[in-house]
């Protein structure tokens, strides 16, 4: 983690974690910032918890995920390449595939 002043208030502090070296594509914050996700190369997921912490998660893929979005009752999906969905109802503790009968990559998901 690195940490030095950002913004314009010298008091401030900003810092950078780095929980993955893939590369990443998407992020998605719930509406009340209390988790947030970021998704990647290789079935890439990181986690944001209230704590403020990214982990790494296991998707059960290892395909590119190029979009990310938590609808409002919290269910976060991450989309990407060859029509893979993945779904997590419990926080990201574990992601499930979801069938959606397309190999069209995902580029992008909005909760509706």
């Amino acid at each position: 983690m690195v940490a030095a002043p950002c913004g314009r208030a010298a008091t401030r502090v900003c810092t950078r974690e780095a929980a993955t070296t893939s590369a990443l594509a998407a992020v998605a914050l719930a509406d009340d910032d209390s988790a947030a996700i970021a998704t990647g190369a290789a079935g890439t997921i990181l986690e944001r918890g209230s704590g403020g912490t990214w982990t790494a998660t296991t998707t059960g893929t290892t395909v590119d995920l190029r979009a990310a979005v938590i609808a409002g009752d919290g269910r976060q999906y991450a989309g990407g390449d060859a029509g893979t969905l993945v779904l997590s109802a419990n926080g990201g503790a574990s992601w499930s595939v979801v069938h959606l009968g397309t190999q069209a990559t995902l580029y992008a998901l909005d909760d509706l």
